[in-house]
Parts: structure tokens; sequence; C-alpha cells
């Protein structure tokens, strides 16, 4: 899912992803990674509807969780992240 807003010079997009898991080997950790920019004009934030990780290494874009699920256990991992940037900047968000 995402969303699309104006705010006057400037574009943010929001990007939601729900990732579901199925333990199949017994290992209790799952990582996801979310896009950084390395250009001071866009900015990405991770967003509070992003299931809390155990961890989020802010300076490569990517969160933890670390959960004890039973093999064959389903769990279901929300992301989302927001990236404001220039109208006149191009970007692919795709």
């Amino acid at each position: 899912m995402s969303s699309f807003k104006l705010l006057g010079n400037d574009i943010r997009q929001e990007f939601t992803y729900r990732i579901t898991v199925r333990n199949n080997h017994n290992k209790p950790v799952v990582k996801d990674q979310y896009p950084k920019s390395t250009e001071k004009q866009v900015e990405v934030n991770l967003l509070k509807s992003t299931t809390i990780p155990t961890f989020n290494n802010e300076d490569v874009g990517v969160v933890t969780w670390e959960e004890k699920l039973r093999q064959g256990e389903l769990k279901t991992y929300n992301i989302s992240y927001s990236v404001k940037y220039p109208k006149r900047a191009v970007l692919n968000l795709s």
C-alpha cells in the first residue's frame, strides 16, 4: 500500500508492506530493509505503524525482529516508511 502527498515544494510518499513468515527452520530472526538515501534533500523515515522491531539499524535501513516462533507457526509483520523529496527530484520508488 502507498500514498502520495504534495507538501509545498516537496512530495511525500508513504509505503506499507505486510510480511507473513512461517517458521520452517526453528530460527527466531526475521530481517527486512527499507531504503536509505545519501542525498540530503531526500528524507526516509520509519513510521510508527511498523511492527516494533527488536533492532533498527538506521545507518543501513535494516530492521530485525527476534521472536521465538514454534516450528510451522505464522507471524505477520508490518514495515512502513515515508520518503520526502523535492518536486523537481526524479526518484524510482517502485
